[in-house]
């Protein structure tokens, strides 16, 4: 039995339903039911929050132009980084996360150029599943050709590379994102060997090969500015490929763009501008169970302001447009090369930025988001204290920490949070014996007596708790257990 099975007759006139346990229940605990028909006690998680120390992670000088890409690949529970070896050749390494403490990759591991000396600058990557990550970036002794690698990655830090396959003669700004739907990559550049209109192209990945479709433009004519400031991600639960980028036409404005695929060819979907302030420095986060993605950016015309913005996706044809919620200055003046990351236990986003008016060093907030999508930022703390302009950041979903990659060191740092399987509708009723994970459980649902109780008084309400019992007070959220009837027995609500 892996789900909710029938309902048999229970005591004092209620029922008794029937379910596989998910962990092991107890007499007496409040059950709530999984999104997979499962039952649970209710549980409470806690992470303090804890940051680790600076950790030397490469020795190479970064170009000025350059900035660090990486993804977290769950089949070696690490994270990969790219870089260009001083504007010259792409270098890809991994990182290892405990907690917060690091340890870095002894490989450094060269990416295959193609032309003079092999040279590549502005590398971006993804992971694409089964051991492998996608990169990009640009060759830069063979006219700035845009180049795709496919890497397969070992858990003793050495990865193995296919052959360079082109998708522009000339380019140089770009990302890269995998659509997981239908298992392709998509590469989002700006096209130098045509007018730089901005372009996205399928990438079809077969072992350590890819074939590129057919690219499709950007509305509008739009055209990419700078190198650094292209980025693309992927959103499942929206299937679209979304990119933000500064725009060469307009006095420099900031835009989000959107693509659709059905697994062959691409479609335009959406265009918005998203803040005319020269932003640069982009970084764009999705967040799955709030379906929200967020923004961030320095405003280089605006004293380097810090400044973000939130979007629902709404609607047009599709019901995927752009819909912007709230607009928030985070921070005035003096910052830049800011990352973002979301955190799905603490349920809001990271965020490390450049603090120009103190040396330089990366700093971290918490950038939050209240019922109505209002944004607000917190607890803004030095990360370590040497200088960085080269940023890149993923999140750990293992360890649930961020690892923080600058210029030469590393950090992670671990949000504090405090959640709970509880929600306001999950849940069902009360345990009524002890059962082990995967058993058959029988739970008490709503109209049933439950007599495994105790200390409670009559005639009122009791309440779940998230650390697994029944009790007198709300906890949060507010859920009623049921009615008490005397110190030992509860009439189930559910």
């Amino acid at each position: 039995m892996s789900d909710l099975s029938e309902l048999i007759g229970g005591g004092g006139g209620g029922s008794v339903l029937e379910a596989t346990a998910s962990g092991a229940l107890t007499d007496g605990c409040p059950v709530v039911v999984n999104s997979n028909g499962t039952v649970s006690k209710t549980v409470r998680s806690q992470q303090t929050e804890a940051t680790g120390s600076a950790t030397d992670v490469f020795d190479n000088t970064i170009g000025d132009n350059d900035y660090i890409s990486s993804c977290y690949v769950p089949d070696t529970g690490d994270i990969w980084f790219c870089y260009a070896d001083n504007d010259t050749v792409p270098i890809f390494r991994r990182i290892s996360v405990t907690g917060t403490s690091i340890s870095s990759g002894a490989a450094n591991n060269q990416v295959p150029s193609q032309g003079t000396n092999g040279e590549g600058r502005y590398p971006q990557i993804c992971y694409i599943g089964n051991s492998k990550v996608a990169i990009v970036f640009s060759a830069n002794n063979d006219g700035d050709a845009g180049l795709c690698v496919i890497a397969t990655v070992a858990s003793n830090g050495t990865a193995t590379f296919g052959t360079p396959v082109e998708f522009s003669s000339d380019a140089q700004a770009m990302s890269v994102c995998y659509d997981s739907v239908n298992d392709k990559i998509v590469v989002v550049y700006r096209d130098d060997s045509n007018s730089s209109f901005g372009k996205a192209v399928i990438g079809t990945v077969s072992g350590t090969s890819v074939t590129f479709g057919t690219p499709v433009a950007f509305q509008n004519g739009q055209k990419p500015q700078n190198k650094f400031d292209l980025k693309a991600i992927y959103i499942p639960e929206q299937e679209l490929i979304v990119c933000m980028y500064r725009s060469a036409l307009n006095g420099a404005q900031a835009y989000l763009e959107s693509f659709s695929s059905n697994g062959t060819t691409l479609a335009n979907v959406d265009q918005a501008l998203v803040f005319s302030d020269q932003p640069e420095y982009f970084g764009l986060s999705y967040a799955p169970d709030r379906q929200m993605l967020m923004v961030v950016w320095t405003a280089q015309s605006d004293s380097d302001n810090g400044k973000a913005k939130n979007y629902y996706f709404s609607g047009g044809a599709t019901g995927k447009n752009f819909s912007n919620i709230d607009f928030h200055e985070w921070t005035n003046g003096s910052v830049n090369a800011v990352v973002l990351t979301y955190d799905p236990d603490a349920t809001h986003w990271y965020m490390v930025y450049q603090n120009l008016s103190q040396s330089s060093y990366p700093y971290r907030r918490y950038l939050k988001v209240n019922g109505l999508g209002n944004i607000s930022t917190d607890n803004e703390a030095v990360l370590y204290s040497t200088g960085s302009s080269r940023n890149g950041m993923t999140y750990d979903p293992v360890q649930k920490s961020h690892c923080f990659i600058g210029y030469e060191d590393a950090a992670a740092h671990q949000i504090g949070y405090d959640v709970t399987n509880l929600t306001s509708t999950n849940y069902i009723g009360i345990s009524d014996a002890d059962y082990a994970d995967g058993a058959t459980a029988k739970v008490q649902i709503v109209g049933a007596v439950d007599d495994a109780q105790t200390g409670l008084t009559a005639g009122q309400p009791a309440y779940v708790q998230r650390d697994g019992t029944i009790g007198a007070t709300a906890d949060t959220p507010s859920v009623v257990a049921g009615t008490v009837i005397s110190a030992t027995k509860i009439i189930v609500k559910g």
